[in-house]
Parts: C-alpha cells; sequence; structure tokens
C-alpha cells in the first residue's frame, strides 16, 4: 500500500503528498492555496472559472487564472457544457496560467449552474461528458481530471459509467464526491462507491466527503484504497489538517494548535489576503466570516466570533488577533 507521503502521478506531473485541497467558493484563492501547501497540501485547486467567459475574453475571468510567483502545485478547474467551449477554455489556460493541471467541474450541485447543464447536472448525459473530457485532453498540455458526484439525482446512481467514460476520454484522475446532486451535503456519503471506482478504473481515483479530521483522511485511505484524498470543509479555519494526516500515517501524535498558534494562524492568513487582493484596504470586510473558522473549537468561540466581526477596517481586525490574550 503506497504511503501518503508518496508521489501522486498525473502524466507527466508528480503531487506529493496525497493531500489535495478541494475547490471552494469563496475560499480557493490565491492566499488559501499557498497557506494550505506550505501546510503540507500537495495540491491545491482553485475556485470554478467560466470556460465561456474564458473564450469570451472576459477580463475578470482572465484574472483568475493568476497564480502566485512562488505558487506550485495547483489545478484549475473549469466549469462548462459545451465540448468545443470547453476544449477552447483549456487551450487558453494551457498558454495563458502557470498551472500544472485542469480540472473539469461534474460535482457542483448549486442550482444556477445545474440549470444550465453544468456541473453534476451534466453526469445525466455520459455521451457529452466524453465529448467534453476528450475535447479538453486534445487542446490540453496539462492532466486533465474530472471532479464528480455520485450522479445526478437518487434514482440515477450513474458514477462508474461516467467514471469509464471520462477514462476512455483520456482523463488523468477522477475524483469521486459520493453524494447525488440532490443531496448537496446532506446526509452521509457512500464511501464503498469510492472504492467501487478505484477497483473499476486504471487511472487514479480521489476520495472526497465528509473527511473533516486527520483520522477521516488515514479512514478513507484504508477503507476504500483510494490514490488520494481531497480535503474540502475540514481544511477551513484548520490549515493544520495536512500536517496532522502525515503525522498520524506515521504513528505519531498530532499536533492540536492551541490558541496563541490559532491566532498566529489567522494573521498569518490575514496578511496573505491582504498581500494577494485586488482591493486589499477592504480585505477586512470579507475576512471576518472566514477567520472565526479557526476559533470554532473554543470554548470562547462566540465571543471571539463577535470581536473578530465588530472589526471596521485592517488594523481593527489585526489588533484582534494579536490581541489573543486578552480574549
Amino acid at each position: 500500500m503506497q504511503k501518503v507521503s508518496d508521489p501522486l502521478l498525473l502524466n507527466q506531473y508528480s503531487f506529493s503528498p496525497r493531500l489535495v485541497a478541494a475547490p471552494m467558493a469563496g475560499y480557493s484563492n490565491t492566499a488559501t492555496r499557498l497557506l494550505y501547501r506550505r501546510m503540507g497540501a500537495g495540491m491545491c485547486v482553485t475556485e470554478m472559472v467560466s470556460a465561456k467567459a474564458l473564450v469570451m475574453g472576459n477580463r475578470e475571468t482572465f484574472l483568475r487564472l493568476a497564480t502566485a510567483q512562488d505558487e506550485d502545485s495547483v489545478c484549475l478547474q473549469l466549469f462548462g457544457g459545451c465540448p468545443e467551449e470547453m476544449g477552447e477554455a483549456a487551450r487558453i489556460v494551457c498558454g495563458e496560467s502557470r498551472v500544472q493541471c485542469l480540472d473539469i467541474n461534474m460535482g457542483c450541485p448549486v442550482k444556477k449552474i445545474a440549470k444550465n447543464g453544468y456541473g453534476a447536472q451534466m453526469m445525466g448525459d455520459p455521451l457529452r461528458v466524453y465529448a467534453v473530457v476528450h475535447s479538453m485532453v486534445s487542446k490540453s498540455s496539462l492532466p486533465v481530471t474530472v471532479k464528480m458526484r455520485s450522479g445526478p439525482n437518487q434514482d440515477q446512481i450513474n458514477f462508474l459509467e461516467i467514471g469509464k467514460a471520462c477514462e476512455d476520454a483520456g482523463a488523468a484522475a477522477i475524483t469521486l464526491h459520493p453524494r447525488n446532486k440532490h443531496q448537496k451535503f446532506s446526509g452521509l456519503p457512500a464511501w464503498e462507491y469510492i472504492s467501487q471506482l478505484k477497483q473499476a478504473l486504471k487511472i487514479p481515483v480521489i476520495g472526497n466527503g465528509d473527511v473533516l479530521n486527520a483520522l477521516d483522511a488515514l479512514r478513507m485511505f484504508e477503507k476504500t484504497g483510494c490514490d488520494a484524498v481531497m480535503i474540502g470543509r475540514g481544511a477551513v479555519g484548520n490549515p493544520w489538517i495536512f500536517q496532522q494526516i502525515l503525522q498520524m500515517e506515521c504513528g505519531l501524535n498530532p499536533i492540536e494548535p492551541g490558541i496563541s498558534d490559532q491566532a498566529a494562524m489567522a494573521l498569518t492568513h490575514m496578511d496573505l489576503e491582504v498581500e494577494y487582493s485586488k482591493r486589499p484596504d477592504n480585505e477586512y470586510f470579507r475576512l471576518r466570516k472566514s477567520l472565526p473558522e479557526y476559533f470554532r473549537n473554543s470554548k470562547h468561540y462566540e465571543s471571539i466570533k463577535l470581536k473578530i466581526q465588530s472589526a471596521n477596517n485592517n488594523s481593527e481586525l489585526r489588533d484582534v488577533l494579536l490581541g489573543w490574550d486578552c480574549w
């Protein structure tokens, strides 16, 4: 059995360790990706980018192709449903961006995405899935992966059929979140589906779904035989999770951060957000929502959250984090 620290090979690219930071709207920007990589993630996937907007030359969308100068192991996720557009978008990304991988979003359950036949809704049309993947692979110099769910609805659990179509079309790996589109994030994910997909395909399978701590990640590796684990909500406010997984694999007790560590990490995160923000002076407003997550397990969570959300500028927010010993 391979170790978590062993490299995951996708075509000519190598990613190590086998821990992937999931694409999350509002979170997976440059600052967060840099933080997760520093803390041990082997690959970070961007927020989803519209293929149609790229092909139309939308300036704001092109800005989302940018990565930091010292950033590596980035996978850019595209969404769309037209094979020609997706292929052209792949060609554009390969020419304009420094990312090392492309991912196709076939997992988003949100109505505004699904109503256009994108995201998880695309799984209802296996022929189109094949055409989209094939088009992107033919136009891309980078490995093309797919993130999908168990099916477009509870009566059509077709991840095996879709996974095989993606593999036949040239996909380098599949990420499976084993809930159907209608479940969104409710109910328990069927991890056994990940195991079934792994047994059915020759390409790597990445497991995703309810990996909320280091033990969950190691359990997913053991129970499903997956080639890598993708972590989303479990890393929000807890970038230590990547280090903790590697520590536990080595038989060590994972280091649990204290409140001083949490405050220091939240401040580091804030500084990265300000550094890479297009509107740095207003960054405090967005961070008031995300930074309280660093303290969600604290008995003083509600009072800390109130202090953070009461900050009216970057300076006040920084002072709150620096004054952790007075909470």
